[in-house]
């Protein structure tokens, strides 16, 4: 019997949006796909790699309107 072939994991990060900042209550929440498994050499390198994700996803949103 073969096994079936694993699919790639997917890797992704929530993001919350508020105009007003954090206590805003009109908030938008969204999950963005970060590509690719990968490693990072420190915490600021993977949160770098987590904001820009996010900053394409919203440019992609707000091109969309």
């Amino acid at each position: 019997m073969r096994k079936a072939a694993r699919a790639h994991p997917i890797y992704v990060a929530s993001v919350s949006l508020a105009r007003g900042g954090p206590d805003d209550v009109h908030r938008f929440e969204a999950l963005v796909d970060l590509g690719p498994e990968r490693r990072f050499a420190t915490k600021g390198e993977a949160l770098e790699h987590v904001e820009q994700a996010a900053r394409d996803y919203i440019d992609r949103l707000l091109k969309s309107t």
